[in-house]
């Protein structure tokens, strides 16, 4: 049978290490966590005269958003991109073609340019002075 002292002993040991697990445990989930925030998705494609919707698949399983695509959206396109963060990617893919995108929660719609311009116009008129 153990004493006071050697109860006292092993129970501290016991404290400790319980401190020690519960704190590695919570450093492995803070370090996942702040990988996945820290670091956005990079994209490599390299393409010659291919169909816009091709790298906008790419990216949409990349970046892991939904999207949608207007029905405008269409023509052939030119990309050589390597180690790209996948949101510049989409940005530069649909500016020199003409197009844009607004983010809504897990959702990316793809339009013309001028289309998503009216659409914020009519949501946030310009104030007059």
């Amino acid at each position: 049978m153990l004493g006071p002292r050697s109860m006292a002993v092993w129970g501290t040991r016991v404290f400790l290490g319980s401190l020690l697990l519960m704190a590695l445990a919570g450093f492995a989930e803070a370090s996942e966590f702040a990988s996945s925030v820290k670091a956005p998705r990079r994209v490599t494609m390299d393409f010659t005269a291919v169909e816009l919707d091709r790298p906008l698949q790419i990216i949409g399983q990349i970046s892991g958003l939904n999207m949608v695509v207007g029905r405008d959206v269409r023509g052939r396109v030119t990309v050589r991109l390597r180690d790209v963060p996948w949101e510049q990617a989409l940005d530069s893919i649909l500016r020199a073609n003409g197009y844009g995108y607004i983010r809504q929660g897990n959702i990316i719609r793809i339009d013309k340019l001028d289309i998503l311009r009216r659409e914020r116009e009519a949501r946030f008129p310009p104030r007059q002075c």
